[in-house]
């Protein structure tokens, strides 16, 4: 086996030793747009599966991040308590092992060598098709020649400014001029080329004086359409449009090349990024997640949409109903325009929710029914994330995924507890009762957040008149039953389980602990926790279906429940024909889920 570390610097890597990218204009403002669009895209940070603040320091290193990427197409960063710090990618070198790959990293620093593992710090490379474990040639390489060349042009006009604009200039002398008139001549000549201040200076000098320009001049050189050529190269390399280093540019041209931009160049650098820091974050039990999706320029496009949508509705183009599906809603027969303003402002009101519960208290709506609004209020106030959005799919795929992080965390974490216990004869069903209590918060918390999204979801779309403390206090309560009832379910499943891999470690000679954790990972590891959160996200948000069908028969409203699908490949063939099918032709009391892992939903008809 053969380990070697790789040079600090690659052959080609001239940015370590030549500060050319902080020289040209181009090139540094190019690099710098594309540092500040990665640092400034809205994110969620996730610890246990649980939104919590930003880490100190990470928009800074964000931006550091994408330089280093650009610069060199690698990056560093290590977490140091709540702090993450950007690493000098110019004292870093990987270690490779010809069969692991990557097998850790060495930083210099001055004369001292720190080694790392590849768990140790966030490293982030540029892929490409000329490396298999390195970092690919980054997009300052690729600028490197059109960079010099602008380089080097500055550093000509520069010169001849300092020499008080004037050229390269041979100075031919008539007649026979003594040694000092020479002498005096060259004394004058220093002077006049060095500098604007001297440029005008004089001197009386016997005989005929002629200068004799060699090369072209500023104008003959015609740098312009230079500089043109080399801009466009530096900006194909770095992947900004020129635009946006013009002010040229009409207002409709910039926004569309932002767009392009964003789409073409930082949300595919955003997902690079993103799983090279994840990769490193996990072992701390952070996930970050980009969301650029929330940005201005791709919500303005939203609600363009959406008002060409409406104008097709209105001159009869489409109906309500695809109008709907277009802009992602659920189908139903009752709508109008506050529903869009309404989920745009309850997202509003959860990047204010996320940044500080405690303002989000005080955020006042503009367009949201006074009892919904308060109904949000409420739920904030009793520690719940009252939001629900427009896409019922990805509301509830964003649910199960964070019940299922949370749930895979705890699980994990007692598999090896648990088969402690049984190894070594302690009481394992003391270890389950911990478990129990570890397992109640998470459930109760997912479990309520879901059914207030439900709740808030069919607030926006069917607007009843509600009293919202009523409707608060029984969506806790029936949050409260739901995990009470899951609990015993998965107590008792759990009982079974334990008892199983108990019998078969006493009938099994030999058997050791590690026997132990794989026997028992089915049933407490990332499996059994995708399946308790698909199945039971989909059992509260039936719930929430169910509690708002009481609200509306309480106001005189007749309406009836009806099944929905997510219509992929991965409906099952149970599920399949239920899609559509209103309540009293379901056979699956108080509807989905009908099996488990099943990821169906309810929506609300008014008849």
């Amino acid at each position: 086996m053969q380990i070697k570390v790789l040079p600090l610097e690659r052959e080609s890597g001239f940015v370590s030793k030549d500060p050319m990218a902080f020289l040209v204009p181009w090139l540094y403002r190019a690099i710098d747009l594309r540092a500040k669009a990665v640092s400034t895209v809205p994110l969620t940070l996730y610890k246990d599966g649980q939104e919590v603040k930003e880490l100190e320091n990470l928009r800074t290193c964000l931006y550091v991040i994408e330089q280093s990427l650009c610069l060199y197409g690698r990056a560093y960063a290590i977490l140091e308590g709540n702090r993450l710090r950007w690493l000098s990618p110019l004292s870093i070198s990987p270690i490779i092992d010809e069969k692991k790959g990557i097998a850790g990293f060495r930083r210099v620093l001055n004369t001292k060598e720190i080694e790392f593992k590849p768990d140790d710090l966030a490293y982030i490379f540029l892929p490409g098709a000329d490396t298999e474990l390195y970092h690919s040639i980054s997009p300052a390489e690729v600028a490197l020649q059109a960079a010099k060349i602008a380089f080097e042009a500055n550093e000509y006009l520069n010169a001849f400014f300092k020499r008080g604009a004037i050229g390269t200039t041979i100075l031919s002398i008539e007649g026979n001029p003594t040694k000092e008139d020479i002498e005096r001549l060259q004394s004058w000549w220093r002077a006049v080329v060095s500098g604007v201040k001297n440029a005008f200076s004089q001197v009386a000098f016997r005989g005929n004086v002629k200068p004799v320009v060699v090369g072209n001049s500023v104008k003959e050189l015609d740098l312009m359409p230079l500089f043109e050529v080399i801009r466009n190269q530096i900006c194909a390399a770095i992947g900004v449009p020129q635009t946006l280093l013009d002010d040229a540019a009409n207002y409709a041209t910039a926004k569309e090349h932002r767009k392009s931009f964003y789409e073409e160049t930082i949300i595919p650098e955003l997902k690079i990024i993103e799983e090279g820091l994840n990769r490193y974050l996990k072992n701390f039990s952070y996930l970050i997640e980009f969301n650029p999706e929330d940005l201005e320029i791709f919500q303005q496009e939203e609600s363009s949409k959406a008002n060409a949508v409406a104008i097709l509705v209105d001159r009869g183009i489409i109906t309500i109903d695809e109008a709907r599906e277009w802009l992602g809603f659920s189908t139903t027969e009752t709508t109008d325009y506050y529903t869009y303003a309404a989920f745009e402002e309850l997202k509003k009101w959860q990047q204010v929710y996320k940044k500080d519960p405690e303002r989000a208290l005080k955020f006042k709506p503009d367009v949201l029914d006074p009892h919904l609004a308060a109904l949000v209020r409420l739920g904030i106030k009793d520690g719940i994330e009252p939001f629900a959005i427009k896409n019922r799919e990805k509301m509830g795929d964003n649910r199960r995924k964070k019940l299922q992080a949370r749930l895979a965390e705890v699980l994990d974490d007692y598999r090896e507890k648990i088969a402690k216990a049984i190894e070594s004869k302690s009481d394992v069903y003391e270890v389950l009762e911990k478990l129990r209590k570890d397992l109640k918060p998470i459930l109760g918390s997912e479990l309520a957040n879901a059914i207030y999204e439900g709740v808030v979801l069919y607030a926006v779309e069917l607007k009843p008149i509600f009293d919202p403390a009523v409707i608060n206090a029984v969506a806790l309560e029936r949050a409260y039953f739901l995990t009470e009832a899951l609990l015993q379910k998965l107590d008792e499943t759990n009982e079974k389980v334990v008892q199983a891999a108990l019998q078969q470690f006493i009938q099994t000679p030999g058997m050791e602990r590690k026997d132990l954790v794989a026997l028992l990972e089915p049933s407490f590891g990332k499996t059994r926790a995708e399946m308790i959160a698909t199945t039971e996200i989909t059992r509260a948000y039936s719930e929430s279906a169910a509690i708002f069908k009481e609200q509306l028969k309480e106001n005189g409203v007749d309406a009836v429940r009806y099944w929905i699908t997510n219509r992929d490949e991965r409906v099952c063939a149970i599920c399949g024909d239920l899609d559509g099918q209103p309540e009293d032709e379901w056979e699956y009391e108080g509807g989905p889920p009908a099996h488990p892992n099943c990821r169906c939903d309810v929506g609300i008809r008014i008849r």
